[in-house]
């Protein structure tokens, strides 16, 4: 199960920084968000129905480069396929843009977000981000993957429960600050590169 279009929660915010390409290939047709359930196996084959195969594996396609297997990766790609066959129909490009895409950005970053129960002794422990987890449990935090300072685009727009997207409020995600400062210098870097 997943979702095209954007919640009512951050409809405005994003499309108001979205770039062109982004909203020509854009398919939900009043921009609210539309639940789709697809059943759908994942698999280690390059010529399965996904874009670039190996459907349900984190990381681009088939490809070396990756973090292993989890249902958020197969939830993306599962969009991202769908979203494709559409725009193929009405001869547009394929999606892109991964948290930028405005059908399928929020998927990508439930993806590189990570919940866990903080352990006094130990490793902290995997939990499911889940608003009534977090709070009945004050230990509970969320934390951006290492990948998202890279690949992510603008994931922290889906961030707040009230986005409607299981991604933790600001406040209980460890770093948010560091994320969105890596963000900005990322951005940064790429203007200068492209000025050149």
């Amino acid at each position: 199960q997943f979702d095209v279009g954007l919640h009512q929660a951050v409809k405005d915010t994003i499309l108001a920084e979205t770039e062109e390409f982004q909203l020509d290939n854009f398919i939900s047709p009043d921009g609210n968000e539309v639940c789709v359930e697809i059943i759908v196996q994942a698999g280690n084959s390059r010529n399965d129905a996904t874009l670039g195969g190996c459907a349900g594996k984190c990381g681009a396609g088939c490809s070396l480069i990756g973090t292993g297997w989890a249902r958020d990766c197969l939830k993306h790609d599962t969009c991202v396929t769908y979203k494709n066959f559409l725009l193929m129909a009405e001869g547009k490009d394929t999606p892109s843009g991964f948290c930028n895409d405005l059908d399928c950005g929020d998927e990508g970053a439930q993806t590189l977000m990570e919940c866990y129960r903080d352990v006094r002794f130990g490793f902290d422990e995997d939990i499911i981000c889940d608003e009534d987890v977090f709070n009945q449990r004050s230990d509970a935090y969320g934390h951006w993957s290492v990948t998202s300072y890279v690949f992510g685009g603008r994931c922290q727009s889906y961030e707040d429960w009230s986005s409607g997207q299981g991604i933790p409020n600001e406040s209980q995600i460890r770093n948010s600050d560091e994320f969105a400062e890596l963000q900005s210098q990322f951005v940064a870097d790429d203007s200068v590169m492209m000025s050149k």
